[in-house]
C-alpha cells in the first residue's frame, strides 16, 4: 500500500512526497518473507514546452522476518529527462538506483544502478519505432553460503 501527495503549480511543475509499505509473504519460501518501508520526495519540472525532468529520491528499509542478514536499508532514486522534439519524436534519458527483488537460487535481491536512453519515433498513427540502450550494474545481495559448485555472482 502507498500514498503520494503532490503540489502542482499552474505551470504544471510539481513537488511531492510518497510513502509505501510492502508485506511480502511467499508460500513456498517462507524464509524470503519481508516487510519494506519507503519514503521520499518527488518532483516534475516542465523546463520548456518540449523538455521535462522527473525525479524521485528516497530511503528504503527491508526487514526479513527469519533471516536478518538479508536486511537492507539505504538510498534509492530515479531521474529522467524527456525531450519531445515533435509530437511524434521523443527521447528520454534516465538514471536510477533501485532495490530489485529477484526470484533466484543464489541471490535474494540486487541493488541496481542503471542508465537508459530511449528514442521513440511514431511515424504513423498506429506504428511506433522504439530503441533502447541500457547499462545496468547489479550488485547481487546474498549473505548465505553459495550452493555447492555454484560460485557467487557480481554485476
Amino acid at each position: 500500500c502507498g500514498i503520494a501527495v503532490d503540489y502542482v503549480s499552474t505551470k504544471g511543475d510539481s513537488v511531492g512526497v510518497e510513502a509505501s509499505y510492502v508485506d511480502a509473504s511467499y508460500e513456498s519460501a517462507v524464509a524470503r518473507d519481508y516487510q519494506e518501508w519507503y519514503v521520499g520526495p518527488t518532483a516534475r519540472w516542465q523546463v520548456t514546452a518540449n523538455t521535462r525532468f522527473d525525479a524521485n529520491a528516497g530511503y528504503i528499509q527491508r526487514d526479513h522476518e527469519d533471516l536478518s542478514e538479508r536486511d537492507f536499508d539505504g538510498r534509492v532514486g530515479r531521474v529522467a529527462a524527456v525531450w519531445a522534439a515533435t509530437e511524434r519524436k521523443q527521447v528520454s534519458l534516465s538514471a536510477w538506483r533501485e532495490l530489485s527483488t529477484l526470484d533466484d537460487e543464489i541471490a535474494d535481491y540486487a541493488i541496481v544502478d542503471a542508465v537508459e536512453l530511449e528514442p521513440v519515433w511514431s511515424f504513423a498513427a498506429k506504428t511506433t519505432l522504439r530503441a533502447l540502450v541500457r547499462y545496468e550494474n547489479r550488485d547481487f545481495q546474498d549473505n548465505d553460503e553459495p550452493l555447492p559448485g555454484v560460485p557467487g555472482r557480481e554485476g
